[in-house]
């Protein structure tokens, strides 16, 4: 009888940390969801409570003159997410693979730029009151009826905090947040050395 309800302990004790394990996945998979829902419907405020947003507005623009926002807002209900797994790395850190589609960034800023010198060629470059409304319209226009996608496979960072998950940010995920804002990302973009600088070195990830 012992035994048995040693080796019964030793099974409820397995069972429990399972399923810390598996809430622990959910719960990082809720925050990237919440994230992408809330870029999505351009509620920038919203959004913080997952990611940092001054990062991803500083990833398109350094200097905070309003055009990273205006571009977001352009953009961004756009965008379209599928979460593909998540991978427990350890009591504080989950991994998870997403894809992300966005309008492509090359094709997007080419046709604002011909858009704007067809403006300009037909106003003789001249300014008034309006110039910056329909120069904004302009761009919303141009997102709007952008044909060309782009499709990215990430794996993003969600670490916990003292008030739950956050999503983590490297290059890889602004630049297919961003539609390929700077080069493709390489296939296998997972390095060790970013998560190791985010975990402390204490993370060990399975590239398996």
């Amino acid at each position: 009888m012992k035994k048995f309800l040693t080796f019964l302990l030793s099974v409820v004790m397995v069972l429990s940390l399972a399923s810390c394990g598996g809430n622990s996945t959910k719960e990082a998979q809720k925050c990237v969801e919440g994230m992408f829902d809330s870029l999505i419907a351009l509620d920038f405020d919203a959004a913080d409570k997952y990611v940092n947003m001054d990062e991803i507005k500083a990833f398109y623009s350094p200097e905070d003159d309003g055009s990273a926002e205006l571009f977001m807002s352009a953009v961004f209900d756009r965008l379209g997410y599928e979460i593909i797994n998540a991978q427990k790395l350890d009591n504080k850190n989950v991994l998870v693979k997403t894809k992300i589609t966005a309008v492509d960034f090359e094709t997007l800023a080419m046709d604002f730029y011909n858009q704007l010198m067809i403006y300009s060629i037909q106003t003789g470059g001249a300014q008034d009151e309006n110039t910056e409304q329909i120069i904004t319209d302009m761009l919303f226009t141009v997102a709007d009826n952008a044909t060309e996608m782009e499709e990215n496979e990430v794996d993003i960072l969600v670490s916990k905090n003292d008030n739950g998950y956050k999503v983590m940010l490297d290059e890889y995920f602004l630049n297919a947040l961003y539609g390929n804002v700077t080069t493709s990302s390489p296939e296998g973009q997972y390095e060790e050395d970013y998560y190791d600088e985010q975990t402390n070195g204490d993370v060990v990830p399975d590239e398996n």
